[in-house]
Order: C-alpha cells, then structure tokens, then sequence
C-alpha cells in the first residue's frame, strides 16, 4: 500500500495547495539538482507537522509557470496566480512511502464545478480544483527520464491534438498519483493512474488503475439543468458530498438562494485506484 502526504492545507492557508485554474506549472528547465532524498524512517507519519518530517532534506524545486488562455469567469475575491516554487521532503519504511509537498497559495479551491440554486434556477460554475501530482517512470522511458513530465503531460500532436500520453506507437508508460483538492482529497485519497500511448480522443493516453466500487462522480442530472443530489438534513455548508449520505434532489423542495452543493458526490475507490492515501 502507498502512502502520500500531499499539500500542506490548514483551513487557515499558511502553505496552500496550487491554483490550477489558469495556470499549469512544470519544473524549470534551470540547471538544478532535482533528486529528493528519501529519508529511512521507523515509523511514517500522515501529519505534516509531526517531527519525523524534521529529519528529511527538503526541495525547493523552481517552476516555469505556463499560464493558459482559459475560458473561466474572474470570480470575486480570487486572484488565480503562477506557482512559482514547490518544496518537497519524502521519507520511507520497509513496505511505504510518505511525500510532503508545500506551496505558497493565497486561495483554497475545492469547489469545481459546484452548483448554486439562485432562486429560479440552478447555475454551475465553471471552476477548478488545486491540484498535484506526481509521475514515476515505469517502462525506463528515455524521454521521459530526459524531459519528466513534459514529455508526457499534454503533448501536442498535428492530428491528435493536446492529450496527455505517448505517441500511438511507443511502448513507453509512467505510473501517476494525481492528487485532486476536490474530487479525491475529502476523501482522503491520492487518484492511482497512469499514462501509456494515445488511446482515444477523450482521455488520450491517460488511464486509471482498476477499482471495485467508490470513486468520484458527477453531480448531475439527466437533464444537466441541475445537481442530481444534495446534502442530507443538517450537514455543514461547504463540506463534501458524501456517496454514504447524499440524498437525491427533490425538484419540488424549496432551497434558499444561494444553497450551493458540490459539482461531484465522492467517496475512496475500492481498488487499486484507491490505494494511495493523502491528507492535506
């Protein structure tokens, strides 16, 4: 089983988690000294803040922002900035491996594509999530081990377009945890997948790890005028919707303007695409 602390959140925001509304970060092309240093520990820890953490060399890994013309709406009160430097500490034990990673981050964004009733209407955002993640050469690609993750994140092809993946003819392949603030982070849990050659139009080359039951889903109806669930009786504003107790929408209910649900009801895969752990 994997272990990864992804993130330094506390609700209070000293170190954040990235912005990925407008911006993609990739890791400088700066001549630097990338390696990470894992460091053997006793006993792994979940809490960033425990003093095992004090006895692994830290990161600091300068990023190239690559802001992209977006689509998506200037929302009040959100400034959506570059990343411009990710620190990262990794410690092990016989059997798991814990990575913390730390960035400066003046937002909290878990709320992509929430709903909000106005009203007369349902209305979704158009919003993102902070996101992470980490990829890990598993074929011994050689342009993967030249580029990192340039060579296989949205690759640009004339006929195929920007997918995430190899060319329809490489046997190259990386193992990635995608860690969502969203859609996998209240769950408590880093999405397993991976990237090998161009697939399809819809997902490229990129491809989950296999899963009994669980996941995330989206939040909405057939009709797609509005969520397909909301919160049970009593849960907190804001908090994740649980597959366990989220109750399907009744169109009849009156809902006070502005109740806002997620864009997605979530809960741990059962698998192997839940099988690395985060807290952030």
């Amino acid at each position: 089983m994997k272990k990864i602390a992804s993130g330094l959140l506390f609700a209070l925001l000293a170190a954040a988690l990235i912005a990925a509304l407008t911006v993609s970060s990739v890791p400088s092309v700066r001549a630097q000294d990338n390696t990470l240093t894992a460091v053997r520990v006793s006993a792994g820890s979940m809490d960033p803040f425990d003093a095992v953490w004090a006895q692994a060399p830290a990161l600091n890994v300068k990023l190239n922002p690559a802001v992209e013309e977006v689509e998506y709406p200037v929302v009040a009160g959100y400034e959506y900035g570059p990343v411009e430097e990710v620190t990262l500490k990794a410690i092990y034990t016989d059997d798991q491996i814990y990575i913390l990673a730390v960035w400066a981050d003046d937002t909290m964004n878990m709320n992509r594509r929430a709903w909000t009733f106005d009203g007369a209407a349902w209305v979704q955002n158009k919003l993102n999530e902070d996101r992470l993640s980490f990829m890990f050469d598993i074929t011994g690609s050689r342009q993967f081990q030249a580029l990192g993750c340039g060579a296989a994140c949205h690759v640009g092809d004339a006929e195929l377009g920007n997918y995430m993946g190899f060319p329809p003819d490489s046997q190259d392949a990386v193992d990635m945890w995608h860690w969502k603030g969203g859609r996998t982070a209240p769950a408590g849990y880093t999405d397993d997948q991976w990237a090998g050659a161009w697939a399809n139009e819809e997902d490229g080359g990129r491809a989950s790890d296999a899963r009994e039951s669980g996941g995330y889903s989206d939040n909405i109806n057939e009709a797609k005028d509005a969520p397909a669930f909301v919160y049970p009786a009593g849960a907190a504003p804001g908090s994740p919707l649980l597959k366990e107790t989220a109750v399907a929408l009744d169109p009849a209910a009156e809902y006070p303007v502005g109740y806002t649900v997620p864009g997605y009801v979530i809960t741990r895969p059962v698998g192997s695409r839940g099988d690395v752990s985060a807290y952030a």
